[in-house]
């Protein structure tokens, strides 16, 4: 014959033992969602970058179609990093990374093209999220 105060004991500690368990695979399928989702928001943005500029204006007129794609999507890259903060063990490099990429300036391109100066801050976030 069982025990009712013992069924009980073990029927509480199985379901807070099951809602633990859960609740941590829930934050494993989380945190591998939001990593996905920076990552591909990255790679859409290097994309965006890297595309050759097809308009047939003068160039002293127009700013460059890379800086134009970079401070366009600058504000959700901002978004993106506070999403995904807590995803990444090396949170020391990753604010690092993502200062460099969310601070660059004119400064950073002189007498260098602006695409690849900001492709390759891109792919070293890239290659770090990976």
């Amino acid at each position: 014959m069982s025990c009712p105060i013992t069924n009980a004991i073990f029927g509480l500690v199985g379901a807070f033992g099951g809602g633990l368990f859960g609740h941590w695979l829930a934050g494993i399928r989380d945190r591998a969602g939001r990593k996905r989702a920076f990552q591909g928001f990255l790679s859409r943005w290097h994309a965006e970058i890297s595309a050759p500029d097809r308009s047939p204006t003068i160039a002293t007129l127009k700013p460059d179609p890379a800086i134009i794609a970079y401070d366009s999507k600058l504000p959700s890259f901002c978004a993106e990093i506070e999403r995904v903060r807590d995803v990444f063990k090396d949170t020391k490099r990753f604010a690092i990374l993502t200062s460099r990429l969310a601070s660059l300036q004119a400064e950073d391109w002189q007498q260098k093209n602006p695409r690849d100066v900001i492709s390759e801050a891109i792919n070293e976030l890239i290659r770090f999220v990976t």
